[in-house]
């Protein structure tokens, strides 16, 4: 097997909670644009992976034309050579306003501690986790980075180093706003074929479904 330069990974959000609910049904149409329908997945298969997580629409008409279900299907044949690992990814100490007592007040946040759990071909474990290293500091305007569409993946972990910034009169950054991406939850790499999620449900529940130890 040849490590491939990632160029198209897949979002994947929460499982709608009530699958009859209009976000869920709309998504058999909408989650892979105008490409084919549930994005190449069987029905049964598509039932049983949205209990899961769902798939974000990425806006690319390369990830609309079976490209997903054929990295399942990789994983799937080649199962037995799959491992899972955990690695851990720290952030920055920040500031955030909070109020109390109705009063605005800059509080200091000590850095914290991200846990991200891997699936991947045994021989893909070095590279995989030399990409997510790279990948942690950011893939907008990383020209080490050449992905089709962003993967939200540093700014999902750490939204307070995402924030938009504005100075107070000390000249110190303080956040004003910042990315929200709350129903992201994993990534598929089409590429390598390999996922990762940062949700360990999420990543308990996909080891099981392809039974990977």
């Amino acid at each position: 097997m040849e490590w491939k330069n990632p160029y198209l990974i897949q979002r994947l959000d929460k499982p709608h909670k009530d699958p009859k609910e209009l976000l869920s049904r709309l998504s058999d149409t909408f989650s892979f644009g105008g490409g084919l329908i549930r994005g190449g997945f069987k029905k049964e298969t598509w039932d049983m992976i949205t209990k899961l997580f769902t798939f974000d629409y990425m806006g690319s008409s390369e990830f609309e034309w079976g490209k997903v279900p054929e990295s399942f299907s990789e994983i799937y044949t080649n199962k037995s050579s799959y491992i899972s690992f955990e690695m851990l990814f720290k952030g920055k100490p920040y500031q955030e306003w909070i109020r109390p007592n109705k009063r605005k007040k800059l509080v200091d946040f000590p850095a914290r501690e991200v846990a991200v759990y891997v699936l991947c071909h045994k021989e893909f474990e070095k590279n995989v986790k030399e990409y997510l290293a790279l990948l942690r500091k950011g893939d907008y305007l990383n020209k080490k980075i050449h992905l089709k569409e962003g993967t939200w993946f540093k700014e999902r972990m750490f939204p307070e180093e995402a924030w938009n910034w504005e100075f107070d009169t000390k000249n110190k950054k303080i956040p004003i706003k910042h990315i929200s991406a709350e129903r992201l939850q994993g990534w598929i790499d089409l590429d390598n074929h390999y996922m990762f999620f940062i949700d360990k449900e999420m990543f308990e529940n996909t080891k099981k479904l392809f039974n990977i130890k």
